[in-house]
């Protein structure tokens, strides 16, 4: 009988098989070498799904006959003491053939799982790549919406102390002009007092109630330029204020874009391009990358 078939896989899923026949003379290695060449005989794709599955097939049966032939091996042991040193060498020898043979068997199959899973773990970092550089452009959005705000604020800030500049420049104008009035109507008062002897008292009296009137005049005109001056020292706080408030947001995006850049440059130096660089440390800021945080 051809040694082959006589110790085929197949052979090892009988039940009943004789331990004396299989652990004596060279029978051993004439097994091991009849289950590698029908293993190696095997023709089979990795690439099917058919060819994959006979892999694995053959592999069981592999550790199956492994199984069956250790077995009657212990239960020779268990019956033959006498002979047990040379059956537990026997034992080794199989399970370390059978071993590498399955492991060798299973190669293919195990290369290509790895490529698999190598690939899927490569799509899988494109699309959070891709996500990470969405996140990065609104980012940049959020901070070139806050430098525009703070330019129009400036600009009003502008605009409002233009329109005061003005109202001063018109108040002055009205004063002056009633000053120079005053002057002339004070002149005309001195001279008909001189004229107007008689009307003397008349004249004081008119005189008291216009330096009362005056009087009066000169506090309000006080009490507004107190206002005015008051008013312009708010704004004046408010504008320090607005121009701190915006140093600050630039100075911390500076320092942000500073730290940035020290870790891109890092990055680069690990061999990831610029543009993904950008895209990792904003996706950090966003905490998208879990347990990974920037100090600032």
């Amino acid at each position: 009988m051809d040694i082959k078939k006589k110790w085929s896989l197949a052979l090892f899923e009988q039940k009943e098989l004789n331990p004396l026949e299989i652990y004596s003379s060279n029978n051993v290695q004439q097994i091991l070498d009849a289950i590698s060449a029908e293993v190696q005989g095997s023709v089979v794709d990795v690439s099917t799904p058919k060819g994959r599955q006979r892999i694995k097939h053959l592999a069981r049966q592999v550790s199956s006959s492994k199984v069956v032939l250790d077995r009657l091996g212990q239960k020779l042991h268990a019956e033959q003491k006498a002979e047990i040193k040379l059956v537990n060498l026997e034992r080794q020898k199989i399970k370390k053939f059978l071993d590498l043979l399955r492991d060798k068997v299973r190669e293919p199959l195990t290369a290509w799982e790895q490529e698999e899973e190598a690939r899927i773990q490569e799509e899988e970092l494109k699309k959070q790549i891709l996500i990470a550089w969405e996140a990065a452009l609104i980012e940049d959005k959020r901070f070139d919406e806050m430098f525009d705000r703070a330019r129009e604020i400036e600009r009003r800030e502008q605009e409002i102390q233009r329109k005061e500049r003005e109202l001063l420049k018109v108040e002055q104008e009205r004063l002056d002009k009633i000053k120079a009035e005053e002057e002339v109507r004070k002149l005309k008062d001195r001279e008909k007092l001189i004229a107007e002897n008689a009307i003397k008292q008349a004249e004081l009296e008119t005189q008291q109630k216009l330096q009362e009137a005056e009087r009066r005049r000169i506090e309000d005109i006080e009490k507004a330029k107190a206002e005015i001056h008051l008013k312009q020292r708010e704004k004046e706080a408010e504008k320090l204020r607005i121009e701190k408030e915006a140093q600050e947001i630039s100075q911390d995006k500076e320092h942000r874009r500073k730290i940035d850049d020290q870790i891109s440059y890092a990055l680069t130096r690990l061999g990831i391009t610029d543009d993904h660089a950008r895209v990792i440390i904003t996706n950090i800021k966003r905490d998208a990358i879990a347990n990974l945080k920037i100090n600032y």
